[in-house]
């Protein structure tokens, strides 16, 4: 299974030395295949130049894959925008061994389902008991794959997990995204050449048609004194309108939910 996989990302791509970028349990590649279509000219990035960019979706649901491939051919980005039914540390494996040539400039995780969690305790201790998508292992690899100045995106749609996501992501090196000025066309962080860490974005978004229709279980998390999704790096975070938005990113935004 491990050479399968490795040969099949090696031949995804019509060039597989431009930049990369990866979303992680993509579903139907909703927000994959619109980061593809938006950015199928030019990825713009101080670090890594202008050059055009690969999208690769991954997920294991095998059936959502072929899904989104076939729009991807409808689309006219295959060559430039894959997918494959694979988990994702597998994956990100596979790219930091090498079986991509391009820099991996951008992962992005949206919306992972939730963690059952008791809120007598620590989301993160429990979230490490289950085979939750957004674990330590997860962002252990992503900080190894990310090439200098690569971005991370995360989007929960409940806050316990948010701040979870967050807290893995700075436990693993990743540095929060403390200004917008650091942006590159709206994608990308722009850090010393130096330093060897990715960035990381984070935020809260509300639907100005929203009336407080938050999940139940953001209620007890708050009325339990939880971690606030709150501060400069979720502010910044609330400014990006990165167009790889999931499913339940969208389906929440038009419900008039908080998607952070």
């Amino acid at each position: 299974a491990s050479q399968q996989l490795s040969r099949r990302l090696s031949c995804l791509f019509d060039d597989e030395h431009r930049a990369l970028a990866v979303d992680l349990g993509c579903g139907f590649g909703v927000g994959a295949l619109a980061y593809a279509a938006s950015m199928r000219d030019a990825f713009p990035c101080r670090d890594h130049g202008c050059a055009p960019l690969n999208v690769l979706g991954v997920d294991v649901n095998s059936g959502a894959v072929y899904y989104a491939r076939g729009i991807a051919r409808r689309w006219g980005l295959d060559g430039s925008c894959a997918f494959v039914d694979e988990d994702a540390l597998s994956v990100l494996r596979k790219l930091r061994e090498g079986m991509y040539a391009g820099p991996v400039v951008q992962l992005m995780l949206s919306c992972p389902t939730p963690y059952a969690v008791s809120f007598g305790c620590s989301p993160r201790a429990k979230a490490a008991t289950l085979n939750f998508l957004g674990g330590r292992s997860l962002f252990q690899e992503a900080a190894k794959v990310l090439a200098v100045g690569g971005t991370l995106h995360l989007a929960a749609n409940v806050e316990d997990v948010a701040v979870s996501l967050f807290a893995e992501a700075l436990a693993c090196g990743l540095e929060p995204l403390m200004s917008t000025t650091d942006l590159a066309g709206g994608y990308c962080t722009t850090i010393q050449p130096q330093r060897a860490k990715a960035s990381l974005t984070a935020g809260s978004r509300r639907s100005s048609t929203s009336q407080g229709r938050d999940p139940r279980r953001q209620a007890i998390w708050r009325a339990a004194g939880g971690d606030r999704a709150e501060g400069r790096a979720w502010d910044v975070g609330q400014a990006l309108l990165l167009e790889a938005r999931s499913e339940t990113e969208l389906a929440h935004t038009l419900e008039g939910r908080e998607i952070y």
